[in-house]
């Protein structure tokens, strides 16, 4: 089946980056893919394995290896014949149409169960992909400041909105100071579809004395109406750097809300540098 066949493909793909300076070894693996080549459809599960840029990696550690060499570039030359790269495409979503469909099957049965008031049907198997999806969602979006990559679609403060960027600059020594009555400071963020966090962290600075957040509740719903609190926190008055003010939440909220209850030494506004 394709399961088994992609199965293997993956498996030859591992066995090539673990041997990666082995001619030996790699040559008996492309010969395995050229075998599997002779199938279009293989093809595309190919291309969906990354044995593209497999192959320039094995190319470039065995540059002396002429006969590995010629059944690189032969495989290379079967994996990019027609139009592969839009058949991975559509392979992606047919795949994703199927794994919703799926979904949409457990959801319904979990839902069907609790309108019922009855045990839930025992599927191994659920509690195993619904852990994969949560890490899934959890690590395919991180946030990284060298690249500004994000795991919200937006962002919003409570005031002064011209220093918004201040909190995703990745510069810790720039910072978001809210203006207005004490309690009242507030960062949301409006997620993007499906992620669930596994940490939150806000950046704080101990020389901002009065400033510095010091009770700070997190609050998660569908929308600002329905947000119920979900941890709060007391930030020492002596600490400096990235402090957890959530983790590992086990469902997806749409908007996420980072309220700063009360500062440090009775402090009215907040600054927050991350």
């Amino acid at each position: 089946s394709a399961v088994v066949i992609q199965g293997g493909i993956h498996g030859i793909a591992a066995c090539m980056l673990l041997h990666s300076s082995n001619p030996d070894t790699l040559l008996l693996c492309i010969n395995a893919l050229l075998v599997l080549s002779r199938e279009e459809q293989n093809l595309v599960l190919m291309a969906s394995e990354h044995i593209p840029s497999i192959i320039k990696t094995v190319q470039e550690k065995n540059s002396d290896e002429e006969e590995l060499l010629k059944r690189c570039s032969e495989l290379l030359s079967k994996l990019s014949e027609g139009e592969t790269e839009s058949r991975v495409k559509i392979h992606h979503r047919v795949f994703a149409v199927l794994f919703v469909g799926v979904l949409q099957l457990l959801m319904d049965a979990v839902e069907e169960a609790r309108r019922d008031q009855e045990q839930l049907p025992k599927f191994p198997e659920f509690a195993a992909l619904m852990s994969y999806l949560c890490k899934g969602a959890s690590d395919a979006a991180v946030v990284d400041n060298n690249n500004n990559k994000q795991c919200w679609e937006k962002l919003e403060v409570s005031s002064c909105n011209y220093r918004k960027s201040r909190l995703t600059d990745g510069d810790p020594s720039t910072y978001w100071e809210s203006s207005g009555r004490s309690g009242s400071h507030w960062i949301r963020l409006h997620m993007n579809e499906g992620l669930v966090i596994k940490s939150l962290c806000i950046s704080v600075n101990k020389m901002d004395s009065s400033y510095m957040p010091q009770t700070v509740t997190v609050q998660g719903g569908s929308s600002t109406e329905d947000a119920i609190d979900l941890n709060s926190v007391l930030i020492p008055v002596h600490f400096t750097g990235e402090y957890e003010v959530l983790s590992n939440i086990k469902v997806y909220y749409a908007v996420i809300i980072i309220k700063i209850k009360k500062c440090h030494s009775a402090g009215i506004d907040v600054r927050v540098r991350g």
